[in-house]
Formats: structure tokens, C-alpha cells, sequence
């Protein structure tokens, strides 16, 4: 549209460009319903994360909004397995590693993960069936996939990695 340089042609422009600006206003709330009332359903919201996928051609979802993928699930259920029988999780994800299952990193469509991820997805909630979201705050969901693993795991395996020997070591340098 060619606005002219008068004053009926920048109001023109204004109401324009303001209408505009509602509508996608308008879009986005609209937008951020229909994510809220997926979330109360227990559906999932997003992509899907290492261990499962959303609906797609290849994965027809029935009625569950994600669907597991056998061979990273087993890897992850693995790994939730060994952490929380007490192996260190850097010892679990090098040895993946080095049985060519992980690479140094994260390759979205394989099974390799990036080695310092991995403390990262077991302390994620995602893999009991729930989550949480900033859409319904200090609300835990329960989703409407299959669990990977059960919380008795997934409490093991995150109080062994809060244990002290999985932290970080402290700053050594001087604080002045």
C-alpha cells in the first residue's frame, strides 16, 4: 500500500499498522490457550526430547501426544539404571561412548548425546511422564506418554548425582 506524505495518509498508515498489531496480538494469545488447554490434558506442548518423538508420518501418534523411540529409550532406561545403582554418570556416558552409542555430540535424529548432557536428562522430570511448564507455574503435570522410567529410578538416580562426588568442584581462584 503507498501511503502518501499527508496527514489523512500517516493516519491511514497509523490505523494500519495498529490493527495489525491487535491482530497479532489477537494470534499470539490464541496460541498460548491452545498450548495451556494441551497442557491441562497432559499432552505435550513441544518437540520431543532424547527417548521419544511427536507424532509423526513415520510414528502415527494414537492418542498419546508422544511416542517412544525403542532405541534411545532403551539407552536412556540404561543409563537411569546405572546412575542410580551408584555408577558415576561421567563413567556411564564415556562408556557408551566408547561402545559407539554416543558421540561427543548431540545428534537430534541418533542416539548420541553429548557426554555432559547426560546429568542434564536424568534430572528431567520428562522421563516419569510428567512435567512441568512455564504456561501453569508451580505445577507438576502428568503427561500423557508412557513413563520411561519409574520415580523410585528417577529419585535414585538424581540423589546420586546430587551426592558430593557428582558436583562440580568449587571455583579455586582468588575472590579479591
Amino acid at each position: 500500500i503507498n501511503y502518501e506524505d499527508t496527514a489523512d495518509g500517516l493516519l491511514r498508515w497509523g490505523i494500519d499498522s495498529l490493527m495489525a498489531h491487535v491482530d497479532n496480538v489477537r494470534k499470539s494469545e490464541q496460541s498460548t490457550d491452545r498450548a495451556k488447554r494441551r497442557v491441562e490434558r497432559g499432552q505435550w506442548h513441544a518437540r520431543g526430547f532424547f527417548g521419544y518423538v511427536v507424532g509423526s508420518k513415520a510414528v502415527p501418534v494414537s492418542a498419546k501426544s508422544l511416542v517412544m523411540v525403542p532405541e534411545q529409550a532403551e539407552v536412556m532406561k540404561d543409563a537411569f539404571n546405572r546412575v542410580a545403582s551408584g555408577e558415576p554418570s561421567h563413567v556411564v556416558a564415556r562408556s557408551l561412548m566408547a561402545n559407539g552409542i554416543w558421540r561427543s555430540h548431540y545428534q537430534s535424529d541418533s542416539l548420541h548425546i553429548h557426554e555432559k548432557a547426560l546429568r542434564s536428562r536424568i534430572r528431567d522430570l520428562k522421563y516419569t511422564g510428567s512435567f512441568t511448564t512455564r504456561l501453569i507455574e508451580n505445577k507438576v503435570i502428568q503427561g500423557d506418554w508412557e513413563p520411561l522410567v519409574s520415580e523410585e529410578i528417577f529419585l535414585k538416580a538424581n540423589r546420586m548425582l546430587s551426592t558430593k562426588r557428582y558436583s562440580p568442584k568449587p571455583d579455586r581462584r582468588e575472590r579479591f
